[in-house]
């Protein structure tokens, strides 16, 4: 029984970031989420997409229920410093109590996940 188990292990370790991008997003789109992947440009060995402010933000935003925020890597990818940065940021704000409502009438708490999905994670 444990060669099915090995057989996606293997899969899982030779799928790339850009199979895996393409799978997370057929997931989204079947489930009717809306969602948003910035797709960089490189030419003459740097990016040319026209961005601003810190770099490392994460791969994919979704929005149905609730926001994701998204960062995918294969099974070895790791994480650079800029993207702990985004992810501690984006993850210490959403949790309920992150920010004041203030005077608000129309108050409600961040409903919002962040992740880190590497190919392990569709099965």
């Amino acid at each position: 029984m444990k060669a099915p188990k090995v057989a996606r292990q293997v899969l899982d370790e030779a799928m790339g970031e850009s199979a895996l991008l393409g799978a997370v997003a057929a997931y989204l789109e079947q489930f009717k989420w809306v969602w948003r992947h910035f797709e960089t440009a490189w030419r003459r060995g740097r990016f040319v997409t026209a961005l601003s402010g810190h770099p490392g933000f994460v791969d994919i935003v979704a929005v149905r229920d609730r926001l994701l925020f998204i960062e995918v890597k294969t099974m070895k990818g790791r994480l650079s410093p800029e993207q702990k940065i985004w992810g501690d940021a984006l993850f210490y704000a959403s949790i309920d109590g992150a920010y004041g409502c203030g005077e608000s009438e129309r108050c409600a708490g961040p409903r919002f996940e962040v992740y880190v999905w590497r190919p392990s994670d569709l099965s």
